[in-house]
């Protein structure tokens, strides 16, 4: 990582922001079936916790929720932004994943809260939390029904997998490329059609284009406010 995280020096660079993540996907998640199924925020619980509780009696209605699988889509997009940093510009890069959600409901009522999950998740309003985290709901699966052997008694339990999509977004401090001495640049100056970012280093260095091509930059190329 380059000393002050910008690409003003060499090095790697560390997103300044990026996605929500656990524990604020979770609450995002929890909130919403707590709204929709109507059962008590501390019944609807997250499916792993560093010191887990113990599960309520049998004839408790309750839940468990967790996101077990983030699969990502292939080719992010980057766009770069030259209002950002007070106006020395940023690279936003934005991806998409596929979020697989499993919701285990127990208890003697699990059929019906899961029944009334998967009607409530098909009104748009009731999506709205979720849609504030940039969370989509794709499709919601049916119920499998797999109960759970415990002390030589069987309890109910209902397992109902939702498919979700999100977009990420990472922000990184690429400053803008305001104006550089080109006169011996090794490359046909007419070819050039837009940069991607420069790295310098003792008065030189490379400029990489959309194509991929690296032109080497030999002069000083200067960074001023034009």
């Amino acid at each position: 990582m380059s000393g002050n995280n910008t690409s003003t020096e060499l090095g790697f660079l560390t997103p300044t922001s990026g996605p929500i993540e656990d524990p604020a996907l979770t609450n995002a998640l929890q909130a919403t079936v707590v709204a929709i199924t109507g059962l008590p925020a501390t019944l609807v619980r997250p499916r792993w916790q560093a010191v887990p509780p113990n599960q309520p009696p049998a004839n408790t209605n309750w839940c468990a929720i967790g996101v077990t699988e983030h699969t990502p889509d292939d080719f992010p997009y980057i766009e770069h932004d030259p209002t950002g940093n007070s106006g020395n510009g940023q690279d936003i890069i934005h991806d998409w994943e596929t979020l697989t959600v499993v919701t285990s409901f127990y208890g003697p009522n699990s059929s019906a809260n899961a029944g009334i999950l998967r009607r409530g998740l098909n009104i748009g309003q009731n999506r709205d939390t979720l849609a504030n985290i940039s969370v989509k709901v794709t499709s919601i699966g049916g119920q499998t029904v797999v109960p759970d052997l415990i002390n030589m008694q069987y309890i109910d339990h209902i397992d109902v997998t939702i498919m979700m999509t999100r977009e990420n977004i990472a922000r990184f401090n690429v400053y803008s490329l305001l104006s550089a001495d080109t006169s011996n640049v090794i490359a046909d100056p007419s070819i050039i059609e837009s940069v991607g970012f420069i790295l310098l280093e003792s008065g030189a260095g490379y400029l990489e284009l959309e194509s991929g091509v690296p032109f080497l930059l030999e002069a000083d190329s200067t960074r001023t406010n034009v």
